[in-house]
């Protein structure tokens, strides 16, 4: 509105500025973003944050943990004191022996048969299950973010747990496969009691893989979490109730 009420010379001063500025090459708003992006890589640091530092520390120390409870696990075993595994694989001999000493071949197979096939389906369930992680797994090891670089790391831990599960659960039935063969041709031997043993051994190994691979699909490894886990552990590793007071030791 004081535009009209100035002189003429220096309206005509005004509007000679006005062109010449607008004859100037305007910047584009959508460079906006990048050259921001660019200045922000310059001058700030690509230094990991410490929330990311602190997850790697936790997990390692959770990592740590529970390798040092399945040490001190073998070790009790060793020393001859009854855990969960040792007594259920006794009772898989003990189980042989009277098969053998009884020639209950029919009733031996029935029963392993129920066994394979409970060892057959956790091993298909995971295999389907690492399926879908090998195509998260290719969508995210492309990519050089950060975040999906924790991603990838997870779920490469989630595959190689997964994988020993099925592994183990897979020689527990090949195992009882074996010596569902062996019973009637070698009634007199007691490798059988020993291979039964064994199928105890792997199975465990099995669920004992499927439970750490769940606590890496939730991070539970890191913080304090892993204590949960490792109480867990030493609930389902004690000798059950039921044969705690009739067990019987076999050498």
């Amino acid at each position: 509105r004081y535009y009209n009420h100035l002189p003429k010379r220096n309206r005509a001063v005004i509007s000679q500025r006005k062109n010449q500025y607008s004859s100037l090459p305007r910047r584009k708003k959508d460079n906006l973003p990048m050259l921001a992006s660019l200045s922000s890589s310059f001058f700030i640091p690509n230094t990991p944050p410490k929330n990311d530092i602190v997850n790697v520390l936790t997990i390692l120390g959770g990592t740590l943990i529970l390798v040092g409870y399945h040490l001190s696990l073998w070790k009790k075993e060793r020393q001859g004191i009854r855990t969960w595994r040792s007594a259920q694989a006794d009772i898989r001999e003990q189980w042989s022996k009277y098969v053998r000493q009884n020639e209950q071949w029919l009733y031996a197979i029935q029963t392993l048969r129920n066994a394979i096939t409970v060892q057959t389906f956790p091993t298909t369930t995971v295999l389907s299950l690492l399926t879908v992680i090998a195509g998260r797994l290719s969508s995210y090891s492309s990519s050089h973010q950060q975040q999906h670089r924790f991603l990838v790391a997870q779920l490469t831990m989630q595959t190689l747990t997964m994988l020993a599960s099925a592994y183990h659960f897979l020689q527990a039935a090949r195992v009882m496969t074996h010596a569902g063969f062996m019973f009637p041709v070698f009634p007199n031997t007691t490798k059988v009691d020993r291979i039964m043993r064994k199928s105890e051994h792997s199975q465990w190994m099995g669920l004992r893989w499927l439970y750490l691979s769940v606590a890496n699909l939730f991070f539970v490894v890191g913080g304090h979490k892993v204590l949960l886990l490792v109480k867990f552990f030493q609930k389902i590793d004690q000798v059950p109730e039921e044969i705690a007071d009739d067990y019987i030791f076999v050498i």
